[in-house]
């Protein structure tokens, strides 16, 4: 058994009742006319529909409460105390921590409640229950603001891996790294396992960002190398004549591109962060570009653009073989001033 979950006709339920002041005066309108045309056989066709829309619709009330009232019963059943202290995907659980053993999956858990607290992990304090999302990660409440990972995480809503890392939370104040100030309220998303690149979400605060100066806005998506150095920034965004439709990421020193060009059925490795300064920007093209010989990059083509230098790099995919592959291209293109 997994989480309860609403059925169809509770959401329909929920959605009738939250438009009440639509339907109800309606229907006191319907049943008013209905009394005053009674003594027709209309009026007493209209009241007797009424009727029987109403006991229709207090059946099913009815018959709904009482399904999630099964459901509920069985959830709890579900309920029991550990024995015994124990490690358990991924969480420190003290012994009578009640937790719900999921059924489908033995051995595993569905929920935890740790009380006022428990640290379930190094650094990292938690409060209330905790839910087991999928089978990756567990969703709970930080019970203080706590270092973990190298990001200060405000207390409250945080993700744990079950591994027992830091997946997501809050950023309680400002953080220095190399791109610049992260703001205080930006969302901290974390890979398993260090060193970890971070998928930062901003808030309601812009910040800048470096190398290039980028203007992040408020609300925007961004992602930091490990070591805090800048790997993309959101797009649309426009270098050097060319305007790049999707997310915008640097390229750093000699670096092989075509690492970003995995094969369909490859997994990419993590990136890890290249020497040397910025060379270049890979992104998709929001607007055709022109190069030698008359060859024309379409909309949506995915280039890197240098710093210096007219050379583009894209790729076209080679479909002379049994399984097509991308093939990269280095052109001429003509390219506006840094």
């Amino acid at each position: 058994m997994q989480f309860p979950e609403p059925s169809i006709t509770r959401e329909f339920l929920s959605g009738f009742l939250e438009t009440w002041r639509l339907w109800v005066p309606l229907l006191l309108l319907l049943i008013w006319v209905g009394w005053a045309t009674r003594r027709w056989w209309g009026g007493r066709l209209l009241l007797l529909s009424l009727v029987v829309l109403i006991i229709f619709a207090a059946t099913i009330t009815l018959r709904e409460e009482a399904r999630e009232r099964v459901t509920m019963e069985a959830w709890n059943r579900l309920r029991v105390p550990l024995p015994q202290a124990a490690r358990i995907d991924g969480l420190q659980l003290a012994t009578g921590t009640m937790v719900r053993w999921n059924k489908e999956s033995p051995g595993h858990l569905l929920t935890a409640e740790l009380g006022n607290e428990q640290e379930v992990s190094t650094g990292m304090v938690l409060a209330g229950e905790v839910d087991h999302r999928w089978y990756e990660f567990w969703r709970g409440t930080l019970a203080r603001e706590s270092e973990v990972r190298d990001w200060k995480c405000a207390a409250g809503k945080v993700d744990i891996y079950t591994s027992g890392e830091l997946r997501w939370c809050v950023l309680a104040g400002p953080k220095k790294t190399s791109a610049g100030d992260v703001p205080a309220g930006t969302k901290v998303l974390l890979d398993p396992g260090d060193p970890s690149d971070v998928l930062l979400h901003l808030s309601n605060v812009g910040m800048r960002a470096n190398p290039g100066d980028f203007w992040i806005a408020p609300d925007e998506w961004f992602v930091l190398y490990s070591d805090g150095e800048l790997q993309s920034v959101p797009g649309p965004l426009g270098r050097r004549g060319v305007i790049f439709d999707s997310g915008v990421v640097l390229r750093y020193g000699a670096e092989d591109v075509s690492r970003w060009y995995p094969h369909d059925d490859q997994v990419p490795a993590a990136i890890a962060h290249p020497s040397g300064p910025v060379t270049g920007w890979r992104g998709d093209l929001s607007s055709s570009l022109i190069c030698e010989g008359g060859r024309k990059l379409d909309i949506g083509s995915r280039v890197t653009i240098p710093i210096s230098g007219d050379v583009v790099t894209t790729t076209h995919w080679d479909s002379s073989r049994p399984r097509a592959k991308p093939v990269l291209d280095s052109l001429h293109c003509k390219l506006g001033p840094i």
